[in-house]
């Protein structure tokens, strides 16, 4: 294949232009990655890898934590990228470009990134790295003051943006709901896929929780600011924490009838047949979570109510991408529930809850109702 046959692929993010990358060479797409970075929650930090062929293009899901579909369908393994074909997962997607490199590079409205040297990720403008997506709010990246853990009545106010893209406080009376900021990168990956690797090779991958109705309750959570606390804490205490964390949530959510469906690096998606249980056990989680040996993490949660389609252990669909979304407006320490999840656990009048927030969910219509679980009142 010479330089001018090199497939090229259109990677288009919501609410972002799209780039024209020169496949020639493996190309990972996702958040933290050498390839294409996207800001998209959805994605994973290593979500998919292009490899070029003679025909096209060959796309393979990288065991990311919501999937990927191809024309609609979800994908399994390495499957070709063709002609007329589409790649999804969050609001990203990727189309191979009828265009080639020798002409890709004269089309002066579009932008086109060559592969870098070394397996360095794009960056426009000659940098090494290209960033689809608008960037939001989020902790500044050079503060690596450790987390603080604080009952949810103490929570920070926390701006969430408005439809004329300022900023304002959200309408709430007690603690608030967060930005939706995206689910963050979640750990150092070497540490982190050490402790995925070695919890899933004892336990391996459940079968989902079962439920006669279709419907599953969707619990999202991850580590806040784990980044900087594995920077802190340096490789091995901090794989000794993330083990410690990991087995908790593995042992809570087996305890309560749930299913680990994917745990990568701090991150979780657990589903339940029934919402009661499911905040029973993100509630036994928070309060285990006050034991002094995690006082250097904070984990946030988001939980969700819906159907979804099960295949081969996995689940997609739309009320997961909802899930998600409603984790990531979460802080450390909170439990962040939709309106369905919160109407069919709250009927007992034995959970409390703080006031409906009416937000906007990223790359999704229409507003959503979400409420934070009192959980150190008793739930």
């Amino acid at each position: 294949m010479t330089g001018n046959d090199h497939p090229i692929v259109e990677v288009r993010h919501a609410g972002a232009e799209p780039v024209l990358v020169v496949v020639d060479r493996a190309l990972e797409v996702g958040r933290e990655c050498d390839g294409v970075l996207v800001d998209d929650e959805v994605a994973s930090r290593r979500h998919l890898r292009i490899d070029p062929t003679a025909g096209g293009c060959e796309v393979t899901d990288l065991d990311s934590l919501n999937g990927t579909t191809r024309n609609g369908r979800p994908m399994r393994g390495t499957e070709p990228l063709l002609h007329g074909d589409e790649i999804a997962f969050g609001a990203t997607t990727l189309r191979l470009s009828p265009l080639r490199a020798g002409t890709a590079r004269r089309a002066s409205e579009t932008r086109v990134i060559g592969s870098s040297p070394e397996g360095a990720p794009h960056r426009p403008g000659g940098d090494r790295s290209t960033v689809l997506g608008t960037a939001t709010g989020g902790a500044d990246p050079g503060d690596t003051t450790p987390a603080r853990r604080s009952p949810p009545s103490a929570l920070a106010d926390r701006a969430s943006p408005e439809p004329g893209g300022s900023t304002g406080p959200a309408p709430v009376q007690a603690a608030r709901i967060g930005d939706d900021d995206g689910l963050r990168a979640t750990a150092i990956g070497a540490v982190a896929n050490l402790v995925t690797t070695d919890i899933q090779a004892g336990h391996g991958v459940d079968r989902l929780a079962p439920s006669s109705s279709g419907t599953l309750t969707f619990l999202f959570s991850d580590i806040e600011s784990s980044t900087e606390a594995a920077q802190r804490l340096g490789d091995r205490a901090w794989y000794q924490l993330l083990r410690a964390h990991n087995e908790l949530i593995d042992r809570q959510v087996r305890r309560a009838g749930g299913t680990v469906v994917k745990a990568l690096g701090d991150g979780h998606l657990c589903t339940f047949s029934a919402a009661r249980g499911a905040i029973a056990c993100a509630t036994a989680i928070q309060r285990a979570l006050l034991d002094p040996q995690f006082d250097e993490v904070s984990v946030r949660m988001g939980l969700h109510t819906g159907e979804a389609i099960e295949e081969a252990g996995d689940v997609f669909g739309l009320h997961v991408n909802v899930a998600a979304r409603v984790a990531s407006r979460a802080a450390g320490g909170q439990i962040i529930v939709s309106s369905l999840t919160r109407a069919i656990a709250e009927t007992s009048g034995d959970l409390e809850f703080g006031d409906p927030v009416t937000v906007a969910l990223k790359g999704l219509s229409g507003t959503y109702d979400l409420s934070e679980l009192r959980w150190s009142s008793g739930a």
